[in-house]
């Protein structure tokens, strides 16, 4: 049967494309600071210069990674932004964060989400678990982001010292919103719409007879 298609376009949102950024290319950092961290087509940087070195976690039991991964230590005050190197869009879905402030004080870090249409969205985690492995390592822990969905950039203040913690395996994807393609219709549903007009032009001169 021929077909004919509904002259409608519908938007369909997906991720695709899972990335954990795990800064191993950073094992070699040392006591070094840097100010961008560039990985798998994203970039984090701070307002503040000279603002990362790196932590070498003892263990991540959550995420199940191998000792000696490599975590990131936010030295200096500002803002962390996250983005997409290309400007698109994204999905954060978890981050792994260590608190190792001596001696130790649970404190509150808020994540700021930013979406395509300015709108915002927040979440804090509490970083309430002793980190310090005793041996001068970092034990991480996985914290889930909810909603978290079209994000053109991900953002967070650091307050700098006294406070020190450690972010890892920052788990984001690709967010895509593509157009649907056009639904078939069967040739009868346009015969049947084109013929009520003659069904009531019928009936009106019906009613003036």
């Amino acid at each position: 049967m021929k077909k004919m298609f509904l002259a409608a376009t519908l938007l369909v949102s997906t991720t695709v494309n899972a990335t954990i950024l795990d800064f191993e290319s950073y094992t070699n950092l040392g006591g070094s600071f840097i100010n961008t961290l560039s990985e798998d087509g994203y970039t984090i940087n701070n307002s503040t210069s000279r603002s990362f070195s790196r932590w070498s976690p003892s263990n991540q039991p959550q995420t199940q990674t191998q000792n000696g991964d490599v975590a990131v230590d936010p030295v200096a005050v500002g803002t962390i932004r996250l983005v997409k190197d290309d400007g698109g869009l994204f999905t954060v879905n978890s981050i792994d964060l260590g608190n190792v402030t001596f001696p130790f004080s649970p404190f509150n870090l808020t994540f700021t989400g930013l979406k395509a249409d300015n709108q915002s969205i927040l979440q804090s985690f509490t970083l309430d678990k002793i980190s310090h492995d005793g041996n001068g390592g970092m034990v991480l822990h996985t914290y889930d982001f909810d909603n978290f969905v079209g994000l053109k950039e991900l953002s967070w203040f650091s307050g700098g010292y006294p406070i020190e913690y450690g972010f890892d395996n920052i788990n984001v994807t690709e967010y895509i919103s593509a157009p649907i393609s056009a639904v078939p219709a069967p040739a009868s549903v346009w015969l049947f719409a084109a013929g009520l007009p003659l069904v009531f032009g019928f009936k009106r001169r019906n009613n003036n007879i």
